[in-house]
């Protein structure tokens, strides 16, 4: 990575990954009052958030005690947020229309919108977003009192690109994320803006491709307003999407306010992921010509049949370099089908599936972290460990000679890294007889005796009703 980007990276790492001295405290303290926060974070987060998410979200995992903790969605995901900055007349405030009004009604407005989360926490937060947050500095300043006594002229908030200066890195303050404007509204600010008028109705879609898309949401992760990827960052500093994100996502600090936040944590992983995959379709979708798609229409076209009624609309195609896609799985089918016409049929089938309790995942946790909050390294041990079984099997021949291999690496319900195994040995290896079977595979619990092997069998293969 290039000079200038790093550098861009590094310094929006200080304002990322240092958060106030009170959300650090709730984040890694062993008080009852830091195990609730941590274990309602996204509760907490919702109650502070300027925007609402949309998504199919998957609660039966959610909510199912048993297991890990899993957060899963289906479709695309989106944010909104109210297009006036007052709520209509004998309606409640919320969300971002509730930072208008003093911090007392704050409370009150939370506390009953959030029943189950503890009024002394929400307090704190409250206070600590109010003294370091610019997006809460500039809602106040348009409080309540200063719309309802203005006059009849319109006002609007604008909240903007986030701007990169050429010589420092500074987190936002309020003049700088957004404006309070007079005038009816029809002055051009640019098609990613966020623009509240004074009072109106309806929800208006927060662009994915603002700076300020992640920071209006996740609020409780940057404290600090500090801006996500835009187009800006990729056009000054020529930082992609996909590098800003795994930057990020890496360890830099012990007190990373990111990977102590759990549960949002894991929320914010799949948003993000959701925002660069929909970046990925919306490429394709507008350069199917770059793509030569027509030539896929007209077998799509040659394989259907008279009796099939094609869906109306524009077809779009996959490339098979889009992972999942249909082409893409057909491809790795066919490779899969070729190892074994050429091979012959596979001898063994093995499994093997991340641990959560292997000491390289539990020895590298953050204080206060469980390994469901740290995916990234569960994968990456899960991937190391892999490899050292298929240099077993292939280089140290514990199996004997293998002639050939397929396996495909996915993830369990409840997110853990999960491989399927086949293997082809050598003809003169293969085995025959059922003694020949017995050497390799054992359908009984060890003796006691065999200690090591007694605990491991008992402790990771009998699984409860």
């Amino acid at each position: 990575m290039c000079f200038v980007r790093r550098k861009v990276l590094d310094t929006r790492t200080q304002t990322w990954y240092k958060p106030p001295s009170l959300l650090l405290e709730l984040l890694q303290g062993t008080t009852n009052e830091s195990k609730h926060y941590r274990n309602f974070i996204r509760a907490y987060n919702s109650a502070f958030s300027f925007t609402s998410s949309g998504a199919n979200f998957d609660r039966t995992l959610a909510d199912n005690c048993a297991g890990v903790y899993t957060y899963r969605i289906q479709g695309a995901v989106y944010h909104q947020i109210s297009n006036a900055l007052l709520p209509p007349v004998g309606h409640a405030p919320s969300f971002a229309q509730i930072y208008i009004y003093n911090t007392d009604y704050q409370i009150e407005r939370r506390c009953s919108i959030f029943p189950d989360l503890h009024r002394s926490i929400l307090e704190k937060i409250q206070h600590c977003l109010h003294v370091a947050n610019p997006f809460v500095t500039q809602f106040q300043a348009n409080n309540e009192q200063a719309l309802l006594t203005a006059s009849t002229q319109e006002f609007e908030l604008r909240i903007g690109e986030p701007s990169i200066p050429d010589r420092r890195y500074d987190q936002p303050n309020a003049s700088e994320i957004a404006v309070l404007m007079t005038g009816d509204g029809h002055e051009g600010d640019g098609r990613r803006s966020i623009v509240l008028r004074k009072r109106g109705g309806g929800l208006q879609f927060v662009n994915q491709l603002n700076g300020y898309y992640d920071p209006l949401h996740f609020v409780l992760l940057f404290p600090y307003g500090s801006p996500g990827w835009s187009l800006q960052l990729k056009e000054s500093a020529h930082v992609t999407m996909n590098q800003f994100y795994a930057y990020h996502f890496m360890v830099h600090d012990s007190s990373t306010v990111l990977h102590l936040s759990g549960r949002l944590f894991q929320e914010y992983v799949v948003d993000a992921y959701a925002k660069f995959e929909e970046s990925r379709l919306h490429w394709i979708r507008c350069n199917q010509s770059t793509l030569r798609s027509s030539l896929y229409r007209g077998l799509v076209d040659q394989v259907a049949t008279d009796n099939v009624v094609m869906p109306a609309g524009r077809m779009i195609i996959l490339p098979p370099s889009f992972t999942s896609g249909p082409r893409y799985m057909q491809g790795l089918y066919q490779d899969a089908m070729a190892i074994v016409r050429k091979m012959g049929k596979p001898d063994l089938f093995i499994t093997m599936t991340c641990n959560l309790k292997w000491p390289d995942i539990t020895q590298s946790l953050l204080p206060c972290q469980k390994a469901q909050d740290q995916f990234d390294l569960c994968c990456r041990v899960f991937q190391l460990k892999l490899k050292e079984l298929l240099h077993l099997i292939i280089d140290k021949e514990v199996f004997s000679k293998v002639n050939g291999r397929v396996y495909v690496v996915e993830f369990q319900k409840r997110g853990l890294p999960h491989a399927h195994m086949l293997w082809v040995l050598d003809a003169q290896y293969k085995p025959k007889t059922p003694e020949d079977i017995d050497k390799i595979v054992c359908a009984e619990i060890p003796d006691p005796s065999d200690k090591d092997l007694f605990d491991c069998v008992t402790t990771h293969m009998i699984h409860g009703p």
